[in-house]
């Protein structure tokens, strides 16, 4: 069973950065559809760190995880 994430970061407006993790995505999603989000949730204030609002949307990573249960 394969589970997949998204791992984006983002940095405040005192330079302080933090990640933002989703799990479920599409294994097929493009760079474009998470650059979208990125922006997206910058652009629309969605999130805060450190009581500060995300100002900036700097990378994704897209991470699978493949678990194997053994009976």
């Amino acid at each position: 069973m394969d589970e997949v994430k998204l791992i984006m970061t983002f940095e405040n407006s005192s330079g302080d950065k933090t990640m933002i993790n989703i799990s479920g995505v599409r294994p097929d999603i493009t760079k474009t559809e998470v650059d979208a989000l990125g922006n997206f949730l910058v652009d629309k204030t969605i999130f805060s760190y450190k009581n500060s609002s995300l100002t900036k949307y700097t990378g994704a990573q897209v991470q699978t995880i493949h678990t194997e249960i053994l009976a």
